[in-house]
């Protein structure tokens, strides 16, 4: 989806399109909590989205919230939706008073939708919190007063981008006259956005959890398991963040001089790709996008790992394979380091392809036939992803 939002087309942004709203009264001073989505289709609904509807959810449970889903790049199929069945589809033109529902605006040229004097919204990427704060901006103008935004912060966005256009818009979203709730995805995030000077309303951040699934695949703390002399890679070629070319480059030179290259199997997750020829009779094999169980299978039997990310956030896959024993090669980024993660994490400063071969060239000559799982209970308590964010956040906006 975004791919084809990114495809030239004259000198438009599509994904920018006005949100159009009009005036509807709700019954009494009822407040209803408004997630803005690119999707919720089961397709799309991973990693950021993921978090952002499961964070949607526990906000409307504490306040006691009506709730809307706004979804502003993909249709709605009821049928292929991650929604529970209480959320019922609402046309943007019709009116209704009904406590969750979902509201399609992705093919929005021409059309409205309800906005009342007491609905707050959260933003979930850059896009959405660009549109949505003009739809704050009437909400203001049009009843005398309007909510914060609450931004859900899962990365630092303008990185995306060249320095371009998209790359400014990211970044004045930072940077509004709006009053934001800012909601952050891991500390070191939020680390980062304070050394960059920026500022707002309120700020909380959330660290990253091992997702449930996965925690019921994983052997005790401490716990030594066999393993194969394989290596997984995080290996996703349409995300420039993630590196792929460095990884491939990195791979090429490990492959020429790892003297028994023949026993090693190196496999690429996340995103289905061609092979590549690695040279030296290696070939690094696209297995795409695994289910859980799966995943958590071959990491169990992975010895060595490579998953970077050009980011300041930490990045699931490191800290998963890291967690199932893996020796895992990733890479610092300004204030980033996540060696203090476990003893199995490798972080490179520098992460030139050489650095990359010559880091797992010293694991893979190291091989013992088995990793030590190692990870912290914090990691582990999925139960309370938010902590106590979402009560905080419902309380303030009672107020």
């Amino acid at each position: 989806a975004k791919t084809a939002l990114m495809a030239p087309q004259g000198y438009e942004i599509p994904e920018i399109g006005p949100l159009n709203p009009r005036e509807c009264k709700l019954a009494g001073d009822k407040i209803r909590l408004n997630i803005i989505t690119p999707s919720v289709d089961k397709k799309h609904v991973f990693g950021g989205i993921a978090t952002a509807l499961k964070f949607y959810y526990e906000v409307c449970e504490k306040g006691g919230f009506d709730g809307r889903v706004i979804v502003v790049d993909a249709p709605v199929f009821p049928e292929s939706s991650v929604l529970s069945p209480e959320y019922q589809l609402v046309k943007p033109e019709e009116h209704a008073d009904i406590p969750y529902q979902v509201v399609p605006m992705g093919d929005r040229y021409g059309k409205t939708f309800p906005v009342a004097k007491n609905d707050i919204f959260i933003a979930t990427g850059w896009w959405t919190a660009y549109t949505i704060s003009e739809v704050i901006r009437w909400q203001k103008a049009t009843y005398g007063s309007a909510h914060p935004l609450v931004y859900m912060i899962q990365d630092y966005e303008p990185g995306f981008y060249p320095w371009s256009s998209r790359y400014m818009m990211a970044d004045s979203t930072y940077r509004s006259d709006i009053p934001v709730y800012a909601v952050m995805n891991s500390q070191l995030l939020r680390d980062f956005f304070d050394s960059k000077g920026y500022q707002f309303a309120k700020t909380w951040s959330f660290d990253p959890k091992l997702n449930d699934s996965l925690v019921k695949f994983l052997p005790a703390q401490g716990t030594a398991v066999s393993k194969k002399k394989q290596i997984l890679v995080y290996g996703r070629p349409s995300t420039a963040r993630n590196a792929f070319e460095v990884l491939i480059y990195g791979l090429k030179a490990w492959a020429a001089q790892q003297e028994d290259i023949a026993e090693w199997t190196i496999l690429s997750a996340g995103e289905q790709h061609d092979d590549v020829d690695l040279g030296n009779g290696a070939v690094l094999h696209s297995v795409g996008k695994l289910s859980l169980q799966d995943y958590a299978q071959m990491m169990l039997d992975t010895y060595a790992g490579v998953s970077l990310m050009v980011s300041p956030h930490p990045s699931y896959p490191p800290l998963e394979m890291a967690s199932f024993g893996v020796k895992t090669i990733t890479n610092c980024y300004d204030s980033k380091d996540l060696t203090a993660f476990s003893n199995n994490i490798i972080s490179l400063r520098s992460c030139a392809p050489r650095d990359i071969a010559a880091e797992l060239t010293s694991i893979c000559n190291a091989y013992a036939g088995s990793g030590i799982i190692q990870t912290s209970e914090s990691y582990l308590n999925s139960e309370h992803t938010f902590e106590t964010i979402p009560q905080e956040l419902a309380d303030v906006l009672r107020q």
